[in-house]
Formats: C-alpha cells, structure tokens, sequence
C-alpha cells in the first residue's frame, strides 16, 4: 500500500520517506519475536492465539487485500482475538474453580 499511502498520506513516516522500509521491517520483526515471547511465558494458550494472529495478518498483508470478503474476515478475526486473548486468564481460572 505504499504507493497508495504517498498518494492519499504523504505525511506518514513510510512515504514522506522518514522511515527506510528495511528500517520497518526491521521493527515489526523484532515487536512481533518481542509478542511472541511475552506470549509464552503467559501460557501456550496465548503463544497460539499470538502465533494465529501474526501469521494470519501476514497473509492479510500479502493476499487478503485484494480479496475483499476474506481481507475482512481476517481482520474481524484478529480484532475479536484480542478479547479472547485479554479475558483468556479469567476464562481459564473459573474453568479450574468448577
């Protein structure tokens, strides 16, 4: 989308050319390790959500914009995730109280 954004956002840090997009990638690699790891010490449960929700917004990134109907089903996946992912403590600790 960076054509695009250089079009429609020219002020982002991508198109005005302030961030290198190897400095980016860069960036997002290293915050998506950081989330992973944070997410194996909270539980396995959560390294899977996260290990889901990294790979699944990868493909969105590559194919799912160009195929509208799954781009969105994508999207409404990972946003309900984080839900799941924040009340998956309190799920977990009334399931072993029954």
């Amino acid at each position: 989308d960076l054509p695009i954004d250089r079009i429609n956002k020219p002020w982002r840090p991508l198109p005005s050319g302030r961030l290198a997009v190897k400095s980016a990638w860069s960036i997002a690699t290293v915050l998506a390790i950081l989330a992973l790891i944070t997410a194996i010490f909270l539980s396995w449960v959560h390294a899977a959500i996260a290990l889901f929700c990294l790979v699944s917004l990868w493909i969105y990134a590559i194919y799912g914009k160009r195929m509208k109907i799954c781009g969105h089903i994508i999207v409404g996946i990972n946003s309900a995730a984080v839900f799941v992912f924040g009340a998956l403590p309190h799920i977990t600790v009334k399931l072993h109280l029954l």
